[in-house]
C-alpha cells in the first residue's frame, strides 16, 4: 500500500470522526438552548406563583445542568480542534511525498546562519529548505534541537549515530503515535514559548511563606467573610467589611513584587505545560526496544519520578493563575489571598521536581526531533540507512537529492582514501552544483542518524564545509573573492586542528581573474589532497583536470542536442568534460553572438 493511500485513509477516517463530533456538538448546543429557555419559562411561572422555594430550586438545577452541558460541549469542541489538526498533519504528509512541501508554513527561517560551514549553501533552513521538508517538531526546544542536529552542532560518533538509526527505525512505523505527539503540541503552539525562564524558575529554590503567616491569612479571610455575612444580616456596618478588604489589598500589593512576577511567569506557560503533560503521557505509555528510546523514557519515568503525574499536578496548580488579572481571580484573591497559597504550593512542587524540568523538556524535544527523521524513512521507500565507518570514506550508489522529488537523477560517489577528491567539470546547467549539494545534504542526514536517499551509502564522520554561494558582504566590506579566501582558511584551520573534513567547492575563486583562479584552485586542491580530507570540486576550468593523480580524479556532466534543443541527462561520467554550451544559452536568451 503506497504512502499516499495510507495518508488518504487516515484523512477520511478523521473526516468521518469529525462529522460525528460535529453532530454531538450541535446536540449539546441545542440542549443548552432548551435548558436556558426552560429555566426562563419556569422562573417566570414560579415567580408569578410566588413560590420562591421552587424559583430558587429551578435556578440552581437549571444552572447546574447548563454548566454541565457547557463543559461537555467545550470538550467536544476541543476534540474537534484536535481532529482537524491530525487531519492537517496527514495533508502535510501528502504534500511532502508529492514534493509540495513549500506550502508548509514552518521554514525554520530564524535558524539561518550565513556564517555556518554549509547551511546557506545547502538550503538547510528557509523557504524550500531541508528543515521545511522534514520538520515535525513544534515545541521551542524541539525545533531548536532539530536545528542543532542539522547544523552538525552535536558531536556524534559512530555508536551514537547507530543508536539514533535504531530509534528512528523504531519510530518510523508508529505513525499514529508520532502524529498525536505532534498534534498535542500544535494545539497550543502559539503558547509554547522559550521555556528558559520556566526552567530557571524550577532551579531557583524560593523561600516558603511561613506557616504562622499563612495561619494569619486564614484568620484574616475568615474575619473578612464574617464581616460580610454580618453586614448582609445588618448586624454590623459594611464599613467593617470594606476596612478588611482595604487591609487585604494592602497586604497583596505589598507582596506583589515577590509573588506576582513568579506567578505570572508560571501562568504564562500554563498552556505549554498542558501540551508537555499530554506529550509525556503519550511517551510514557509506550514500551520501547531501542536503547536510545528506552534511555529517554527512563529519564522521565522511573522508580523515583513520574514526570507525567508531576506535570498533571503542576497544570492543576497553574490552571487558576493562568490569567491573574481576570475579575473573578482578583475578587477571590482579595478575600482568600490566592497568590500566597498558590505561591506556597508551587514552591513545594518545585522543591521536589523543579530540577527535572529541563531534562523533561529535553526528552520531549528529542522525541520530536527523532520523529521528524522517522517521518523521512516512513515517507520514502527508496531511502536506506548508511553504514558508518571509521576509515575515510564517502561511497554510495544511486544517490539523489532529497528535495528534488521524482525528477531527481541518481549518481554514485566513491571516495575511499584519505586526501581523495573529485574534480567535476561540465557546461552550464549540466548538474555540477546539484551533484555537490546532493552528496552534502545526504551526508547531513547520515550524520543525523537518518536514512538517506540512495541505494546504499557508506561514510565516516567528518566536518562538512562548503564554498558555493559566497558573495560580496557590503556590510563588512568583504568582496566575494576575499569571502572565499576566508572560507578556505576555515577549512584548512579545521583540518589542522585535528578535524576530518569533507569539502565541497563550487567554482572556487570565481571572484578573481581566470589566471589567478586556476593557479589558486590548483594549489588548494593539491594541498587538500595531503590532509585529512575528502572532497568534491566543481569547475568550468577544464585545465584543472590536468592535475589528475592517484588522489585526484576527473568526472563530468554533459549535455546533448535533440531537435535543435539542448538536453541534459544529469548523469555523472568519468573524465573531463568535452562540451560547452555558453554561446547556445546566450542565443536562447536573444543575445546575438
Amino acid at each position: 500500500m503506497n504512502k499516499r493511500y495510507k495518508y488518504d485513509n487516515r484523512i477520511r477516517g478523521y473526516e468521518k470522526f469529525q462529522d460525528k463530533l460535529l453532530k454531538v456538538a450541535r446536540t449539546y448546543s441545542n440542549i443548552r438552548l432548551i435548558i436556558a429557555f426552560a429555566a426562563i419559562v419556569l422562573c417566570v411561572v414560579f415567580y408569578k406563583m410566588r413560590r420562591e422555594d421552587l424559583f430558587i430550586i429551578n435556578l440552581v438545577v437549571m444552572l447546574t445542568a447548563f454548566i454541565f452541558i457547557a463543559v461537555k460541549h467545550s470538550k467536544v469542541i476541543a476534540f474537534i480542534k484536535e481532529v482537524k489538526i491530525l487531519k492537517n498533519i496527514n495533508l502535510n504528509g501528502i504534500k511532502r511525498i508529492e514534493g509540495k512541501f513549500a506550502e508548509i508554513l514552518d521554514t525554520g527561517e530564524e535558524f539561518k546562519d550565513e556564517e555556518h560551514n554549509y547551511c546557506n549553501d545547502l538550503d538547510i533552513f528557509g523557504a524550500s529548505s531541508l528543515f521545511q521538508w522534514m520538520n515535525n517538531a513544534v515545541t521551542f526546544k524541539g525545533r531548536e534541537r532539530l536545528s542543532r542536529i542539522l547544523k552538525g552542532n552535536m558531536s556524534f560518533d559512530k555508536n551514537i549515530i547507530y543508536n539514533r538509526q535504531e530509534a528512528i527505525k523504531e519510530l518510523s512505523p508508529l505513525v499514529g503515535f508520532r502524529q498525536r505527539l505532534q498534534g498535542k503540541a500544535i494545539i497550543n503552539a502559539e503558547h509554547i514559548l522559550n521555556p528558559q525562564d520556566f526552567i530557571e524558575w524550577g532551579k531557583e529554590k524560593g523561600k516558603d511563606i511561613s506557616n504562622m503567616f499563612i495561619m494569619v491569612l486564614y484568620i484574616d479571610s475568615a474575619v473578612t467573610i464574617g464581616f460580610f455575612i454580618a453586614a448582609m444580616l445588618n448586624l454590623v456596618s459594611f464599613g467593617f467589611f470594606m476596612a478588611m478588604v482595604l487591609l487585604n489589598v494592602v497586604i497583596i500589593q505589598g507582596n506583589k513584587k515577590n509573588l506576582g512576577s513568579s506567578l505570572d511567569m508560571v501562568g504564562k506557560h500554563y498552556k505549554a505545560m498542558v501540551s508537555y503533560r499530554d506529550m509525556l503521557r503519550l511517551i510514557e505509555r509506550r514500551n520501547y526496544k531501542s536503547r536510545l528510546l528506552k534511555g529517554l523514557k527512563d529519564k522521565i519515568k522511573n522508580q523515583s519520578f513520574d514526570s507525567y503525574k508531576e506535570f498533571v499536578e503542576l497544570t492543576k496548580l497553574t490552571e487558576t493563575i493562568e490569567d491573574r488579572q481576570n475579575a473573578i481571580y482578583l475578587l477571590l484573591n482579595i478575600l482568600f489571598f490566592l497568590d500566597f497559597h498558590y505561591y506556597n504550593k508551587l514552591n513545594s512542587w518545585k522543591k521536589i521536581y523543579g530540577d527535572n524540568i529541563e531534562d523533561v523538556l529535553d526528552v520531549i524535544a528529542e522525541f520530536e526531533e527523532l520523529s521528524s527523521f522517522a517521518d523521512i524513512y516512513y515517507n520514502n521507500d527508496d531511502y536506506a540507512f548508511p553504514i558508518i565507518k571509521d576509515d575515510f570514506i564517502v561511497k554510495g550508489e544511486d544517490i539523489r537529492h532529497p528535495l528534488i522529488g521524482e525528477k531527481a537523477v541518481g549518481n554514485p560517489i566513491s571516495l575511499t582514501h584519505k586526501g581523495e577528491g573529485w574534480i567535476i567539470t561540465g557546461s552550464n546547467m549540466a548538474g555540477k552544483s546539484t551533484y555537490l549539494r546532493t552528496i552534502a545534504i545526504n551526508l547531513v542526514l547520515a550524520y543525523s542518524g537518518s536514512a538517506v536517499r540512495a541505494k546504499n551509502f557508506e561514510c565516516s564522520p567528518m566536518e562538512i564545509y562548503t564554498c558555493m554561494r559566497i558573495g560580496d558582504n557590503l556590510e563588512k566590506s568583504i568582496s566575494s573573492f576575499y569571502a572565499e579566501i576566508l572560507r578556505v582558511k576555515a577549512i584548512i584551520e579545521s583540518v589542522k586542528s585535528g578535524e576530518r573534513v569533507f569539502y565541497l567547492l563550487d567554482e572556487i575563486f570565481k571572484g578573481t581573474n581566470s589566471r589567478d583562479r586556476h593557479k589558486g584552485a590548483e594549489i588548494l586542491i593539491n594541498e587538500l589532497s595531503t590532509l585529512n580530507t575528502l572532497g568534491l570540486v566543481s569547475t568550468h576550468d577544464l585545465e584543472l583536470g590536468e592535475i589528475e593523480n592517484e588522489k585526484i580524479s576527473n568526472y563530468h556532466f554533459e549535455e546533448y542536442y535533440e531537435d535543435g534543443k539542448i538536453r541534459f541527462d544529469y548523469t555523472l561520467r568519468k573524465g573531463i568534460s568535452t562540451t560547452q554550451n555558453a554561446l547556445y544559452l546566450m542565443r536562447m536568451a536573444g543575445i546575438n553572438c
